[in-house]
């Protein structure tokens, strides 16, 4: 619903005060979106991809080509960028899905699962990569990792079927608790 993929039920979501619902275009100007399936163009070299992406987003020429030389370097992909996407391994084309989400610099970010399938390497360095981003954006992840969680996010909300059972700070949880350990003791309250 954040993203305007799917319609309201309830409520008023603001980005940037920007209604989703009254002003979706310029609300969704703020936002990144990755899928956990992102649908890469393989038969795209990965700039062209990138600059692709940011023509979607009506980036103008200059800017367009200064985000995607700059995004190539922030996630690291500077050495693949004349590259089929087809041809790169699965770390590689998540890097490039990330950057495709970041190639227009919105101010929140909101990643679906973005560690699916990585090997320990690659979750190590997407890690690094979305460590770095959260300084200077906001960044929302999805995931059923708790423990992945813990080691990226300042802050944890915890949602069942659609409601929150738990909103912490990674400062606020105890020594020696774990997330799946507060998803637990949460979800016993309800019986």
């Amino acid at each position: 619903m954040i993203t305007g993929y799917i319609e309201i039920t309830k409520g008023i979501i603001e980005i940037n005060n920007y209604n989703i619902s009254t002003n979706s275009k310029m609300a969704k100007k703020q936002i990144g979106y990755m899928p956990e399936n992102v649908p890469l163009y393989t038969d795209l070299r990965v700039d062209e991809f990138l600059e692709y992406m940011a023509r979607l987003n009506f980036i103008n020429k200059e800017e367009r080509l200064k985000n995607v030389k700059q995004v190539l370097k922030d996630i690291n992909i500077e050495d693949v960028k004349h590259k089929l996407i087809k041809n790169l391994s699965k770390g590689y084309k998540q890097r490039v899905s990330l950057a495709g989400t970041l190639v227009q610099n919105p101010s929140i970010i909101i990643l679906d699962e973005p560690m699916s399938g990585l090997d320990p390497i690659q979750i190590l360095e997407t890690r690094d990569v979305i460590k770095n981003f959260k300084k200077e954006h906001t960044v929302i992840i999805s995931s059923h990792i708790l423990s992945e969680i813990s080691q990226i996010c300042d802050r944890v909300i915890i949602i069942n079927k659609g409601k929150i059972i738990a909103d912490k700070s990674i400062l606020e949880i105890e020594e020696g608790e774990t997330l799946e350990d507060i998803f637990i003791k949460e979800l016993k309250k309800d019986f």
